[in-house]
């Protein structure tokens, strides 16, 4: 086989693997760097919610603790903490609160984050959602 046949019979195969090729490359930077984004997203959400939690916790009602010895959260427990994640809400962190028993208090917070790579494809953004709970310490224990 001559030397013109056998370029002519190769020629457009570096064209389609590129084209083959490029979607895979961005879909997987796309996992990379908008899955390091969720990561990061989802620790610092944690972290959020498990200090307004222990921020909540401390509002321990005084007086039943003289009187009783136990722990009772007041009722501002869930203020003091949806307070506390309040702070972040520049940065686009929302959270809800709730009293789960008289000693211990859950906060829920969430965070939208917005992709990169993946918008390429259509997931333009998901939702982080973490919980963190914390009772108080009597120092009895």
């Amino acid at each position: 086989m001559s030397g013109k046949a056998e370029r002519a019979r190769d020629r457009g195969t570096f064209s389609m693997f590129t084209v083959l090729f490029t979607p895979m490359v961005l879909l997987f930077a796309g996992l990379l760097f908008d899955g390091g984004l969720a990561i990061h997203a989802r620790q610092r959400a944690l972290d959020i919610a498990e200090q307004a939690a222990r921020a909540g916790a401390d509002e321990i009602d005084v007086e039943v603790l003289r009187d009783t010895g136990e722990p009772v959260l007041a009722g501002d427990a869930c203020g003091r903490a949806l307070e506390f994640v309040g702070t972040f809400d520049a940065n686009g962190y929302d959270g809800g609160c709730a009293l789960t028993g008289a000693d211990e208090v859950t906060v829920q917070v969430a965070k939208q984050v917005d992709t990169i790579f993946l918008g390429l494809i259509g997931v333009n953004a998901f939702t982080i959602e973490v919980e963190a709970a914390a009772h108080p310490e009597d120092g009895a224990d």
